[in-house]
């Protein structure tokens, strides 16, 4: 039997005690705040970086003991993560970044039936060395201009850059990030990479993406011819010289590739002759040349090399081609 005693009772508990419970709830929950930090702060980092989270439930209650769970998304997928919880926190590592690690996270805060959920951080993980190509392609025709940008995403400076074909160093200027080949051949065909190298320091980066290039052409059975246009006693007079390189016996039509040490020289008008004035050791340089043949489609061998200082009763002095690369001219 219901007295009027119990009925006050229940009316008290619903139209003042219970409202007030739930307003007390209500405030702590909206007190709630849960923050995540990332160090570093920023949202890009590089391969190989380490990222610490940390998360933490602000304005709580003292009393309350927290939980926490981690979460990272990636595109529709949500994955629950392991963590630690210390000292009234959580503290969450990724250790060594890669590609796979770019996503948001955030870090779920729960303690009875309260919860709440921090914001979302997004982490962009960026390859430490990129290496592109322009024009953006992998196949080129026989004498095309191909140029490859090495770029490195990093917070440090005063970067150099090596470069490799094949997985063998390049001898080429390490302060560019730009690599040319001015006039490329089927020989240029390969697998290219670069990585930078802290200037000064032995401090070196990872290696870049490889990048396949395939030159097209055919090597015909024929050998460029250099030779000495300008006779050493007018060389005398006036300081100058002249190579000259031609393909003997043969009707086709050819531009020409002249080379320095090795190394492509830029193209340049008149490329069958090249013009050589005394100073910077160009007479002690070794230059060779070779001919690619106007529809792109052929080439020949490598001149013999000449080294204008070393005169012999011919006036050349000639050597067995070397391994030839090109440099960024």
């Amino acid at each position: 039997m219901v007295t009027k005693s119990t009925m006050d009772k229940w009316i008290f508990f619903y139209t003042v005690f219970l409202p007030t419970l739930i307003s007390i709830t209500e405030n702590r929950e909206s007190r709630v705040r849960v923050v995540l930090m990332a160090d570093p702060a920023w949202s890009n980092v590089v391969a190989g970086e380490t990222v610490n989270f940390t998360c933490r439930v602000n304005d709580s209650e003292p009393f309350m003991q927290w939980e926490y769970s981690w979460k990272k998304r990636r595109g529709a997928e949500e994955t629950t993560l392991s963590s630690d919880t210390e000292g009234g926190l959580s503290v969450y590592t990724v250790s060594h970044v890669t590609e796979s690690d770019s996503a948001q996270y955030l870090c779920e805060a729960r303690a009875g039936e309260t919860s709440a959920v921090s914001v979302t951080h997004t982490l962009n993980v960026l390859q430490l060395v990129t290496l592109t190509v322009q024009p953006d392609r992998r196949t080129f025709k026989n004498t095309e201009q191909v140029t490859l940008s090495c770029k490195i995403h990093s917070n440090l400076s005063d970067w150099g850059y090596l470069w490799y074909k094949d997985e063998q160093e390049l001898p080429i200027d390490t302060a560019v990030d730009t690599y040319t080949i001015h006039s490329a051949v089927p020989s240029d065909s390969g697998k290219y990479s670069c990585r930078g190298n802290k200037k000064g320091e032995p401090i070196y980066s990872d290696g870049s993406n490889t990048v396949n290039i395939n030159i097209s052409g055919l090597l015909v059975g024929r050998q460029a011819v250099l030779t000495l246009e300008t006779p050493w006693a007018a060389m005398f007079g006036t300081g100058n010289l002249t190579l000259r390189c031609v393909v003997r016996g043969s009707p086709a039509e050819w531009n020409y590739t002249w080379y320095r040490n090795g190394l492509s020289l830029p193209p340049g008008p008149g490329r069958d002759t090249l013009a050589l004035t005394p100073g910077n050791h160009s007479y002690h340089s070794e230059y060779m040349c070779r001919g690619e043949s106007t529809d792109d489609m052929t080439y020949t061998e490598f001149s013999k090399g000449c080294v204008p200082a070393h005169k012999n009763p011919d006036g050349l002095a000639l050597k067995a081609p070397q391994q030839v690369v090109h440099p960024n001219s």
